[in-house]
């Protein structure tokens, strides 16, 4: 967490006023690198291909949820 802290600071450093948009972006790819690491990891050593699968509609009903959400 504390490198992602420094980044952030850093973030802000360098776009100043326009630093919203860049630590979106920040935020948003650290969030699916923690989606995707354990994924990855799970599918590489071999996990039940069901938890796989359960895994997979976690994500892509939080993606349908988040997208329902940023309408209204």
């Amino acid at each position: 967490m504390v490198i992602t802290m420094a980044g952030l600071q850093e973030a802000r450093r360098v776009a100043g006023g326009h630093a919203r948009p860049l630590m979106a972006a920040m935020t948003s790819a650290f969030a699916l690198g923690q989606i995707a690491g354990p994924l990855w990891f799970g599918y590489q050593s071999g996990v039940s291909q069901a938890l796989l699968v359960a895994a997979a509609v976690l994500v892509l009903s939080a993606a349908v949820l988040f997208r329902n959400g940023a309408r209204t």
